[in-house]
């Protein structure tokens, strides 16, 4: 709450009518001087205006810090190909869980994003992400065949691997791009079950993306993995023509 300090003074502001005298005034936790009226507001509006940039500075680290891909940084909803049919029905859907994004959080509802190549699924998952982050939930954007690939690594550590897996686990709002890609072994199929299982106890959203239908994703990751999926998400579907490769054709 902005508090106001009278000190003394004659004169009137050109400006503002308000008598130019000395007054000191607390604006959340910064104390200054100004001397009538308009002087004050522009303070504030200076103040405001940094603390907006230093809002927005927060966002952006903690945006780099949840390895969203540089592609998709810039991005918004608003860029999502609605052209295609089907596709304003996927984005009703995924506005709508926007909209009770805090109520999806808590309950622990994610999301799986199903359908063919270059079909916006990644873009979709991004700004839903982003979305709880800007509401001060912790994210991350995880690639799935990276992911599997540093399972299957003969490289890693126990230490390193359980590093990531923790992070995994622990994130309020995790989206694990691509899940159906990579080389699947059962060492993978482990490890995935240990983060889902994990986050389906702890009540945390996760956000999918695949190529497969519910049926072959079953088939691919397993009544376990997928049960566990299925309980805790809305499944959206999207289709049509791919919408990179409508892109590098000019739309044709």
């Amino acid at each position: 709450m902005t508090t106001l300090t009278f000190v003394s003074g004659p004169n009137i502001c050109p400006e503002c009518g308000d008598v130019i005298e000395t007054r000191i005034a607390e604006h959340r936790g910064i104390i200054f001087v100004y001397r009538c009226r308009c002087e004050y507001n522009e303070r504030i509006k200076l103040y405001e205006e940094i603390e907006e940039e230093e809002r927005r500075r927060k966002i952006q680290n903690i945006f780099e810090g949840a390895k969203i891909p540089r592609r998709y940084a810039s991005l918004d909803i608003k860029d999502f190909d609605t052209s295609r049919p089907g596709a304003e029905d996927a984005l009703k859907k995924v506005l709508q869980y926007i909209e009770n994004i805090e109520e999806n959080v808590k309950e622990g509802k994610g999301m799986v994003l199903w359908g063919g190549t270059g079909t916006g699924k990644t873009l979709l998952a991004v700004a839903t992400l982003k979305a709880a982050m800007n509401r001060g939930y912790t994210g991350l954007f995880q690639n799935a065949p990276e992911l599997m690939y540093h399972f299957n690594s003969t490289y890693s550590t126990a230490e390193t691997e359980r590093d990531i897996i923790d992070a995994l686990r622990n994130v309020d709002v995790l989206v694990l791009d691509d899940l159906d890609k990579g080389k699947w072994t059962e060492k993978v199929s482990e490890r995935i079950y240990v983060i889902i299982n994990a986050r389906y106890g702890g009540v945390k959203p996760t956000l999918i993306t695949t190529n497969l239908d519910p049926r072959s994703l079953l088939e691919l990751v397993g009544e376990p993995i997928f049960d566990r999926i299925r309980e805790c998400s809305i499944f959206v579907g999207l289709s049509g023509e791919s919408f990179r490769k409508k892109k590098a054709t000019g739309g044709k």
